[in-house]
């Protein structure tokens, strides 16, 4: 009766159709919905973190013909800096479009300009046709010297602070602060990336809806996800890829730029045409568009003339290829042009000090909000009850009392439930099921397996679930005795009559989920004490709890809901009779 765990899939895995059919405008909108939220909460920006000022500095500043470059840096949370170059057109007609430009895995990152790749020709190219550039650095490259850009940790993902994370979040601020400038109209932004900077601009692009117009290049396919831990984080795309998500820029202009010789090599066949039919829902056709270079992994001169052109007729309003031309510049040196050129001043903050103040932040605005709390909580699980699985799908033992109408004790044996003899209560005319949360181990996980697959813990919680499932399809009254997989489960069993939970030795701390549950997002979910306030007005029982104090928002959340008589929190073990007393 074991269940089998589903096929993991990684970052190389095909998706096939990458995007499925969705009938109504309706039935779209509601899953872009759910995506965006899925982003969100997988970057670690759900809620939305206060928006702190942004205090922008300049350090420094060149001049060439038709440009002024500033070396700009922003403090995008406090203590964390986004930096860049921003260019300026010398004449500009106010207000003008601005875009943003994520630079990707470039060998010199926005200081990139080889034949094969140019980060500084766009962006000369796009301010001298009379747009605001922002070109800022990935997390860790160049002047981002505050976290590596190999940077991921356990305890960091159980909060949800992730690279991909932080890159996100500097890509919505940067949005804020072109939209602050007088000389930008905060109607006319855009967005244009190549590589990783291609992810971070429809990622950009799916969450933020002013980004009016978009190009990622290079980047959207069915066959390849990503490669850099900067364009993962757990739970991001556990059922979804980069085609879906580039297909959330719809109806607003879209560019998909392409190339023979790369993972989007199938785009005009594949990809592209998937993303149309997205925009055929809106009847926006003429808003996306594909155009594929004959090279290899490129943002080489025929991707960026595609660009130009396609800002030149969603920015500008004009169609003539022969207005964006790109032309030769001569550059100042690259120490000109940095942000930091002799290194971080003394006293900034790096990679534990703000992993310790994010993690810190986060824990300082829980989350009282039951919609917010709900959210944050599916979020972080991703799990769900079934409507009646079969007693093949779960690992059960079952003892049936001899009455066929009496109540039944579903309990954990991978949890403290174990000690139990089904003896006392059968005699007591209770049927006893007992089930099986253990998980088979995965010793050969896929590339940046939490980004598309459930955690061990989640895959646990799972299987409370399954067998929840079963035994109601067994009796109408079910008393659920667990541990801490059936406590995690809470919010999804008000069909469960009461639950009995013995909690001794677990702990709210970083540490003990690090070791013993991870479940990425669990801690900034609230873990235990959220999934106890999630399972309130129904019954509920937790012993073994020697210090009350981490569940004091459960007894309070009990108290306001007015049913403080059906929580108990007990420092003893459950006996028998406590158990058999839930269906008194």
């Amino acid at each position: 009766m074991n269940n089998p765990e589903p096929e993991r899939r990684g970052t190389n895995a095909l998706f096939h159709p990458p995007i499925p059919e969705y009938p109504t405008l309706a039935d779209w909108e509601r899953r872009r919905e759910r995506l965006e939220m899925r982003i969100r909460a997988a970057a670690g920006i759900y809620p939305e973190p206060p928006k702190t000022p942004l205090n922008p500095t300049v350090t420094g500043e060149t001049q060439i013909d038709g440009v002024r470059i500033q070396n700009l840096r922003l403090e995008t949370a406090p203590g964390f800096y986004s930096t860049g170059n921003l260019y300026l057109p010398t004449r500009l007609e106010q207000p003008a479009p601005a875009v943003a430009c994520p630079h990707g895995h470039a060998a010199t990152g926005r200081f990139e300009d080889t034949e094969k790749f140019s980060v500084v020709a766009r962006c000369v190219t796009l301010a001298r046709h009379g747009n605001v550039v922002f070109s800022y650095d990935m997390v860790g490259v160049n002047d981002s010297m505050q976290i590596p850009h190999h940077y991921k940790s356990a305890r960091a993902y159980l909060w949800s602070v992730s690279l991909l994370g932080l890159q996100l979040w500097n890509s919505v601020r940067a949005l804020d602060y072109l939209s602050s400038l007088d000389e930008v109209d905060s109607g006319r932004l855009a967005c244009v990336g190549a590589s990783g900077g291609g992810t971070q601009t429809f990622l950009l692009t799916a969450i933020d809806r002013r980004v009016s117009v978009s190009a990622p290049v290079v980047m959207v396919s069915a066959s390849m996800q990503g490669g850099c831990v900067c364009e993962n984080a757990p739970h991001l795309r556990l059922d979804a890829n980069n085609v879906e998500i580039a297909a959330m820029a719809a109806p607003r202009p879209l560019l998909i730029v392409s190339a023979t010789g790369d993972w989007t090599r199938t785009s005009p066949d594949i990809e592209y045409p998937a993303i149309r039919e997205i925009y055929k829902i809106y009847g926006a056709e003429e808003r996306v568009h594909h155009v594929q270079v004959d090279a290899g992994h490129n943002f080489n001169r025929e991707s960026r003339q595609a660009v130009y052109e396609w800002f030149g007729r969603w920015l500008h309003g004009e169609d003539d290829p022969d207005r964006w031309i790109e032309t030769p510049y001569e550059l100042p040196p690259v120490e000109q042009r940095r942000v930091f050129p002799t290194g971080l001043p003394d006293g900034t903050l790096t990679e534990e000090a703000l992993i310790d103040r994010f993690i810190a932040e986060s824990a300082a605005r829980p989350v009282m909000n039951r919609r917010v709390l709900n959210t944050l909580y599916a979020c972080a699980l991703n799990v769900s009850l079934p409507s009646a699985p079969s007693a093949e799908q779960v690992d059960a033992q079952f003892h049936p009392a001899k009455n066929a109408d009496a109540p039944l004790l579903l309990i954990e044996k991978s949890g403290n439930g174990a000690q139990y003899d089904p003896a006392p209560f059968l005699e007591k005319g209770c049927s006893v099921l007992f089930f099986n949360a253990d998980v088979e181990p995965t010793p050969d996980r896929p590339s940046h397996d939490l980004t598309f697959n459930l955690s061990d813990g989640a895959l646990r919680v799972q299987k409370v679930l399954n067998a929840c499932a079963y035994a109601l399809t067994l009796s109408e009254r079910v008393c659920l005795v667990g541990g801490l997989w059936s406590a995690l489960a809470l919010p999804y069993l008000d069909e469960i009559e009461c639950a009995s939970l013995h909690l001794e030795g677990v702990e709210r701390t970083d540490r003990f989920f690090e070791e013993n549950a991870f479940i990425p997002g669990i801690r900034k979910a609230g873990d235990l004490a959220a999934a106890a306030i999630l399972r309130a007005p129904h019954a509920l029982r937790l012993h073994g709890i020697k210090n009350a104090e981490p569940y004091a928002s459960v007894l309070q959340a009990y108290a306001n809901a007015d049913v403080a008589d059906q929580l108990t929190v007990s420092p003893e073990p459950a006996s028998a009779d406590d158990i058999l007393s839930c269906f008194a």
